[in-house]
């Protein structure tokens, strides 16, 4: 095909051009036409998660008609991602095509910019973009001398250097201002970038994995904190296995976690990835994340590991993220969360990746403790669920939440846990409960608990309202009315992935748990009953319980499957 396209271009007569003009299609603007063939190029993420532009995705476009051919290949813009696999015909082909246009370059094969560098020279002032996507060694060091003042116009800079992890490649001083004045976005996997170096200053984003420091070169956390003062710009902040700092440093055995409070004001997505730290109890993201106050609106995700013992139940929400409004101000913002036995999401608002833009995004936190080590130990982690739903309720409690999802499978909480998480966020108008699949005695079975606990009324126990903070304390009385009715303005009940078939106990505590909230005076407007794989039909005395939910429902009651709207 690359051949073909401009031989069969220049076959097309003007009388076949002239008669496909007539077509409806044909006769739209020509910006808006092109607009339209824009739209299919394809978006996809490689292993890194870096957005590219599926090779050639628009060149079939071309073989519909001699109008359409014309188009594609003398419009610039549509040439101005450069897609490079040591085919040389192609790259002389897209740089002609794209004259003048700002292009991207991706560097798809180890060899590709060995084999390219003579043609790419003849370019450079013109490349806004590069991508390398895989590197052999010395691609990075042949890179940095590729790299040139002439570059005006690059702003983007991506490597990933993952095939030659154990080479060590560096940056060196080939990204500095004065060589790249308008370098903006960074990405680099298995590369070293020097943190003092002033090019990074003026990043707007800055995304690092595996950053292989050189012996005793890592950083104090005070350093540190004074480096990202500096990134004034700094809006995406990515460190995935590539904190630079060591709190204990390279020859002391004594640990420094003091420096200054640093404001980030303008980051809008801060991801932090990290091993399992020397203390579980105390790591290095929980000190890092104490001196820094992100924006209300930022979307943070945190995800670290763990590693097992049977000894400490350190590692847990609470030693990874602290409890500080003025650090996380969404601790105090939340709106929406979803919790599980070892991590939890909240957000300000419901955001859909599918419908909103990142941009529109008002806030985010996402929690991930990864447990490593002997799979069989798992079960056995000493955080237990107890601790996880009740550290969960510390750090949230002064957050509005409105809608609560908890996944229950494996999730061995007691009922006092469950009752003091529902008078934690007494203002819940929607709960939703996933995983239920355990089957057998349905009084016992760890995913019911939440049920029963949603079933007392009345006084509380001085169990219940035994707590070692404040917050669960002054939460308390939002989570019932004076009759003592636990989430009294929950109107939205959905269960979610139940076992199929429904088991008749599960659905006779539904029914008694809904007349008793009845009998309070407490009614939801919607119930959802979402079961996995085929919808089997119920027998008689199913019916008939289903018939007694649908009498204290006021609005909706859905018996439905995962592939059912």
């Amino acid at each position: 095909m690359d051949a073909e396209l401009p031989d069969q271009r220049e076959t097309d007569g003007p009388q076949e051009m002239n008669w496909n003009s007539t077509r409806p299609i044909n006769r739209l603007p020509i910006e808006l036409f092109i607009e339209m063939i824009q739209m299919t190029k394809v978006c996809l993420l490689d292993d890194m998660d870096w957005a590219f532009i599926q090779p050639m995705s628009f060149i079939p476009l071309s073989s519909v008609c001699s109008l359409w051919r014309h188009v594609v290949c003398t419009t610039p813009q549509l040439w101005r991602e450069v897609h490079i696999h040591n085919n040389l015909h192609w790259l002389n082909l897209c740089l002609q095509r794209s004259i003048e246009t700002p292009i991207h370059i991706y560097l798809h094969s180890p060899t590709s910019l060995s084999s390219s560098l003579g043609v790419l020279s003849n370019h450079a002032h013109r490349i806004r973009a590069m991508t390398v996507l895989h590197t052999a060694p010395g691609t990075v060091e042949l890179l940095t001398t590729f790299v040139r003042p002439s570059m005006t116009l690059l702003t983007d800079l991506s490597i990933d250097n993952q095939d030659c992890q154990g080479v060590f490649a560096s940056v060196g001083d080939s990204i500095g201002p004065s060589i790249l004045p308008a370098l903006r976005v960074l990405r680099l996997h298995s590369v070293y970038m020097d943190w003092f170096s002033p090019s990074i200053h003026h990043l707007r984003v800055l995304h690092l994995r595996d950053w292989p420091a050189r012996r005793g070169e890592y950083l104090t956390l005070a350093q540190f904190l004074r480096v990202l003062e500096a990134c004034e710009a700094l809006e995406s902040l990515t460190l995935d296995f590539a904190l630079p700092f060591d709190t204990y440093g390279a020859d002391s055995e004594e640990r420094d976690v003091s420096g200054p409070i640093v404001t980030l004001a303008n980051i809008r997505t801060f991801y932090i990835l990290c091993p399992p730290a020397e203390d579980p109890c105390s790591p290095d993201m929980y000190h890092l994340l104490s001196h820094l106050t992100l924006p209300a609106s930022a979307a943070v995700q945190l995800y670290t590991q763990i590693e097992l013992a049977d000894t400490y139940d350190e590692g847990g929400f609470l030693d990874t993220v602290p409890a500080d409004p003025e650090r996380l101000p969404i601790l105090r913002t939340a709106t929406i969360a979803h919790v599980w036995r070892n991590g939890f999401n909240v957000d300000v608002d419901r955001f859909d990746p599918y419908v909103h833009t990142e941009s529109e995004r008002r806030g985010h936190l996402g929690v991930q403790l990864e447990p490593v080590g002997d799979p069989d130990a798992v079960e056995e982690w000493a955080y237990t669920h107890d601790l996880a739903l009740k550290e969960f309720g510390m750090l949230l409690g002064r957050a509005p939440l409105r809608e609560l999802k908890v996944h229950v499978e494996h999730l061995s909480a007691s009922e006092e846990t469950w009752r003091l998480l529902f008078r934690t966020f007494g203002e819940l108008t929607k709960l939703t409960i996933e995983g239920m699949y355990s089957q057998g005695d349905t009084g016992t079975s760890d995913d019911v608990v939440w049920l029963r606990a949603l079933s007392r009324c009345g006084s509380q126990s001085h169990t219940d309202t035994d707590t070692d903070t404040d917050t669960a304390t002054d939460a308390e009385e939002r989570g019932r009315d004076s009759t003592g009715v636990l989430l009294a303005k929950l109107r939205r009940l959905h269960i979610v992935d139940m076992p199929r078939p429904l088991e008749e106990g599960k659905l006779k505590m539904i029914a008694d748990c809904l007349r008793l909230r009845d009998a309070q005076g407490v009614r939801l407007s919607e119930l959802r009953l979402q079961v996995e794989g085929a919808i089997a039909p119920f027998d008689d005395h199913q019916k008939r319980l289903f018939r007694d939910i649908e009498m204290v429902v006021d609005g909706t009651c859905v018996y439905t499957n995962s592939s059912m709207t």
